[in-house]
């Protein structure tokens, strides 16, 4: 269970006296539930999961309102919902405005009650963003922004502190292909640009490998504390695996009860070929330390 600390502890500001909010920066299928679980049971944090200024929006679109499996999926991703369900953080009087006012509030609002209901409680809220929207896209956005969105939105009030998480491009393409709304959506082409466009992002705000994470959990994670500007409580390791406030893929088959090195699922030669073409690819795994098999 999270410890709380001080209200005054918890809302801290930075050097130009805006409050800080920190952010993971995550894409889709390279171990961001696994870490978000470490980091999540962290002391003193209330952590949102897979949550973008885009949600709310989705949520709200006609178009989405007529997929309910969609609407069931994004709903998950909701600030508000995670917020209330989660941590408690909504008091009544929240919540009755929020009938009110009949529709969801845009994701700086929400994130602004969030962060001083956190507050109040000595928590430090962290966002998980769910990166994967602005630099794939696929299937609930036309087009990759290739840019930041959250951090971006929340930037004129807030001091954001960012870090990343990232995978090794090929295993993570892979794991994306067990995804069948992506499968079909999403082309290489289309995911080794964003690949890229995460990877310099990567490089500015500073990243942990999920590989490097896998062989070395208390140095990686720790390392991710302090870019996080939190504290980090080694008993995490006996917590971890049953952290449920989280979203993302809970029910893998390959590890969820230990932190452990994963062979490469199999993968066609045609494949490897068509990353090692790709400009894109080679930039990206220079820029992240990876080689190429």
């Amino acid at each position: 269970m999270n410890r709380p600390e001080s209200a005054a502890q918890a809302t801290e500001t930075g050097p130009d006296g805006r409050p800080v909010i920190r952010i993971l920066h995550t894409l889709a299928r390279t171990g961001g539930t696994v870490i978000g679980k470490c980091i999540g049971v962290m002391p003193a944090v209330a952590m949102l999961s897979e949550v973008h200024p885009a949600v709310t929006k989705l949520l709200q679109h006609p178009l989405t309102q007529r997929t309910p499996d969609v609407v069931k999926l994004l709903q998950r991703m909701e600030p508000l919902r995670q917020a209330h369900q989660w941590f408690g953080l909504l008091t009544p009087e929240d919540r009755a405005a929020l009938v009110t006012r009949g529709a969801l509030p845009p994701f700086e609002e929400a994130v602004d009650l969030i962060y001083r209901r956190a507050s109040d409680r000595g928590l430090r809220l962290i966002l998980r963003d769910w990166s994967h929207l602005d630099f794939a896209a696929a299937p609930f956005i036309a087009r990759a922004t290739n840019r930041l969105t959250t951090s971006m939105v929340l930037e004129p009030k807030y001091n954001v502190v960012s870090t990343t998480f990232v995978r090794h491009p090929i295993d993570q393409w892979l794991s994306i292909q067990n995804i069948p709304m992506l499968k079909q959506r999403l082309t290489l082409e289309q995911y080794l640009e964003g690949t890229l466009k995460f990877a310099i992002e990567a490089r500015r705000l500073g990243f942990v490998r999920y590989e490097d994470f896998t062989k070395e959990p208390d140095a990686q994670v720790r390392l991710l504390c302090d870019r996080l500007r939190i504290g980090f409580d080694p008993t995490y390791r006996q917590r971890w695996a049953a952290y449920t406030k989280i979203t993302g893929d809970t029910k893998g088959t390959r590890a969820q009860t230990e932190i452990v090195s994963l062979p490469r699922r199999p993968v066609d030669p045609a494949v490897i070929e068509k990353f090692g073409a790709s400009e894109h690819y080679r930039a990206a795994i220079q820029i992240l330390g990876y080689s190429h098999p």
